[in-house]
């Protein structure tokens, strides 16, 4: 899967951290509101229930009051258009209020339900969002983003949430079969973040862009292996049994000339690019147990932990004699915090061509992954990698 550019270091106590240079306080964009709340589904699945998507948007108002000031637009705008979108166009959204902690509570959990209201009639006026779908709560300054600064605007946001999807409109869990399937199962209108053998809707949308475009970019997933079964058929270890399964899945579908071919060795997947007969074969075969389109995403630490499947931290004990990685966006080695304490670095990088726009990896060496001292150096400010350091300094 393709993500934003990662660092990965190893330092000798701390925690494990995956997290986002964004800035805040930005205007986020049609893709990242989308993104974040209708975030695709990542290989492999993880127990434990993940968190609602949600994302926080500073949507300005005139002061005291939830009268939206004309600088508001722009961010409505982005909102606006990411809810019309396939990928939310059937979900229910919760818009939350949140104030700062100046005032009392009363007023501000007032205000804030005010101003989350306006919120909503703006996008039921301005995009004919149904107003079913949205729900609307002020919070007021009951959670507060930073506790430590009561009265920072980084508190005075409203937060939309994903909750659910519209009654009647709930996604089918049956394999899809092709356009035919899709027209039976119009409703299913999750878009391409998630499944397609689980999303009929989203899968047509991709066989139609895959005619139009020609070929296009997906991730495959494939059985996962059972440990015994690698054993008993005589395989030396998981990561023979995944090429197998790699082997397997390509004979059965036939395939000689498999464009730019991605074989991830400690996952059951696949990446690859194909046309539209190719997916329609995948959509419609059983070689493979999900399909997703392969998309550029940003790095996000509120999917981190449900990503890595590590739901807290060592219980008791400490972590003195650990190590632990920080997955992040770039380490300084020779920072005071970490001088003589990060023991090995890795970097994973992208380097892609897409939509005219050039890819280039992150890596100092310039390859796609480097191993060893320097490795995890941070990259240019315009990846965003501004970041890494201050978390593996915490550490």
């Amino acid at each position: 899967m393709k993500t934003a550019n990662w660092i990965l270091a190893a330092v000798t106590s701390g925690s494990i951290a995956i997290a986002s240079a964004s800035a805040q306080g930005d205007v986020k964009d049609l893709n990242a509101i989308i993104r974040s709340l209708a975030p695709i589904e990542y290989l492999p699945e993880h127990s434990g229930k993940p968190p609602q998507p949600s994302i926080d948007l500073d949507i300005q108002f005139e002061i005291n009051k939830a009268t939206l000031l004309p600088q508001a637009v722009t961010q409505l705008r982005e909102l606006g258009q990411a809810l019309q979108s396939n990928a939310l166009r059937n979900k229910t959204i919760e818009i939350a209020g949140h104030t700062d902690a100046t005032g009392s509570a009363s007023y501000n959990k007032k205000l804030s339900l005010r101003r989350a209201r306006s919120v909503a009639d703006y996008l039921t006026r301005e995009y004919t969002i149904d107003p079913k779908r949205l729900t609307v709560v002020g919070h007021g300054e009951d959670r507060l983003k930073e506790p430590l600064q009561p009265a920072s605007a980084v508190n005075r946001r409203v937060e939309i949430i994903t909750t659910g999807v519209v009654a009647g409109n709930k996604p089918s869990r049956q394999r899809a079969t092709g356009p035919q399937s899709a027209a039976r199962e119009e409703e299913n209108g999750a878009g391409t973040w998630s499944n397609l053998l689980e999303d009929s809707n989203g899968a047509q949308q991709l066989l139609q862009r895959a005619e139009a475009e020609g070929e296009l970019r997906v991730i495959v997933g494939l059985a996962a292996p059972q440990q015994e079964s690698a054993q008993s058929q005589g395989w030396r270890n998981l990561n023979d049994y995944i090429r197998d399964l790699q082997e397997q899945a390509i004979d059965k579908l036939g395939w000689t000339n498999i464009n730019e071919l991605v074989r991830y060795e400690f996952t059951p997947a696949m990446a690859m690019s194909v046309d539209a007969a190719q997916l329609q074969q995948l959509l419609e075969g059983d070689v493979v147990a999900q399909v997703f389109e392969d998309q550029l995403h940003s790095p996000s630490l509120s999917k981190s932990v449900p990503l890595i499947g590590l739901p807290s931290g060592r219980s008791g004990g400490g972590v003195a004699g650990h190590a632990v990685a920080v997955l992040d966006t770039g380490v300084d080695a020779s920072h005071p915090f970490l001088k003589g304490k990060v023991i090995a670095e890795v970097c994973f990088s992208s380097n892609k061509q897409r939509r005219g726009a050039v890819i280039r990896s992150a890596c100092p060496s310039g390859d796609l992954m480097q191993i060893g001292p320097g490795a995890a150096r941070p990259c240019d400010p315009a990846y965003g990698c501004a970041h890494g350091t201050h978390v593996a300094g915490i550490v």
